[in-house]
């Protein structure tokens, strides 16, 4: 056989060699674009044809540097398929560059890879946005194709048992992938695998599983939404779901917006309410919760109470009855502008005067000291109709064996 028949081989194997980078490196999945410059870029390593290496790793190493994630996003890879698809990256541009790679050189090699396919085993699934199954496939990738950099004599053997290797991970992972939820840390797991969504009756089943999986993705939808009827918008709100835009009736969108609001979580919830301004009672809660943020309003575009709220001008009745230190707050709709809001309070001394301080929307808060009868006082004013918040804190309980300090508040008033 001519020199020409033994460089048609190689020819032919440089040529798929660059096919596969060129189709793979454009693919959003890493794996396969590493499988192929693996497997090849290790057979290149043997071919007669002096230039085939050198010549294809030029070509390919800017696709290389792409995929690992050093150019292009100029970021490190961080999930265990980056990592791992730079390691066998790495592994395939050593082998080709070197033109006859020695025992030594195929045995740091090998090493490497087998160093980087370990730390992965391990820390593959404390690494977020990992894809199911990643991890594994990608060590199981590198210990196929460590296969190469055996020895010629001993490839054999250790082929049989670096392949027997990554069937044992591969299985590993597909286990723990289909394992069903037990535990949070369970929940955690498959929620940085990608694998919660074949659990969902599960986790809606037992909702403390179901908060782990939102704590652990709070940008996800579900289980959040299936989880709203059970137990409710605070605590969904209180494990860090972020709603953004999951598809929401209008009732539950202001339940969850007064969440927020209550978390501190303020500018969320707005923005949670202008993503269904049409509906009246989610136009009027956003409204509401902008002019308690302080925030400028059109004055006719509050839509309509939702109901059962108070309405004033006219007298609503209260009867909060302080007796220890808190707040109390009532959210009530103006018919039409009003001079003045009052209070009726009276109050229960003892080492002094109880003290409340009030607030209306975003008003400065305003001390009252009420005496023993009930005496009606001015709160704010004047007050433009729509939506409002009143606002009664309780700051300086006293209570001993001589007596007790306490406060009442009776009603809301508007003329």
């Amino acid at each position: 056989m001519g020199v020409g028949d033994r460089q048609r081989p190689d020819r032919l194997l440089g040529g798929a060699w660059l096919a596969a980078t060129l189709l793979t490196a454009a693919s959003a999945d890493i794996l396969p674009l590493a499988a192929s410059l693996a497997v090849l870029g290790a057979a290149a390593v043997g071919s007669r044809w002096p230039l085939a290496g050198p010549v294809l790793a030029v070509i390919a190493a800017p696709l290389w540097l792409q995929a690992a994630g050093v150019s292009g996003s100029l970021q490190a890879p961080t999930s265990p398929a980056g990592i791992v698809g730079a390691s066998v990256l790495g592994v395939a541009l050593v082998l080709a560059v070197a033109p006859r790679p020695g025992r030594t050189l195929r045995g740091v090699v090998l090493g490497l890879g087998l160093v980087q396919a370990l730390r992965m085993w391990l820390v593959q699934d404390e690494v977020p946005g990992a894809p199911p199954l990643a991890g594994p496939l990608f060590v199981a990738t590198v210990l196929v194709a460590g296969a190469a950099a055996v020895p010629a004599r001993r490839r054999r053997r250790a082929a049989a048992v670096l392949a027997c290797a990554a069937l044992v991970h591969l299985g590993r992972g597909g286990w723990r992938m289909g394992s069903v939820p037990e535990s949070s840390e369970d929940v955690r797991r498959l929620a940085r695998t990608g694998g919660l969504a074949r659990h969902l009756d599960r986790l809606v089943a037992r909702p403390a599983l179901g908060l782990a999986a939102v704590a652990a993705d709070p940008l996800a939808p579900r289980p959040a939404l299936d989880l709203l009827p059970v137990v409710g918008p605070q605590r969904l709100v209180d494990v860090g779901w972020r709603p953004g835009s999951a598809p929401l009736d209008p009732a539950d969108r202001c339940a969850l917006a007064r969440a927020l609001e209550r978390r501190g979580r303020g500018g969320e919830a707005l923005r949670l309410l202008r993503r269904d301004g049409n509906a009246p009672e989610v136009a009027w809660t956003r409204v509401l919760l902008a002019r308690v943020q302080g925030l400028p309003q059109a004055d006719d575009d509050w839509g309509t109470a939702p109901p059962g709220t108070p309405h004033l001008p006219g007298a609503v009745r209260l009867s909060w009855s302080l007796l220890a230190n808190g707040a109390r707050q009532l959210d009530f709709h103006l018919d039409r502008d009003v001079p003045a809001l009052y209070l009726d309070v009276r109050g229960q001394a003892h080492r002094g005067p109880p003290r409340l301080w009030v607030t209306v929307d975003a008003g400065e808060p305003r001390r009252i000291t009420p005496g023993p009868t009930v005496s009606t006082v001015a709160i704010a004013g004047p007050l433009a109709a729509g939506p409002h918040r009143l606002r009664v804190v309780f700051d300086n309980d006293l209570a001993d064996a001589d007596g007790d300090r306490n406060a009442w508040v009776d009603a809301v008033r508007a003329p």
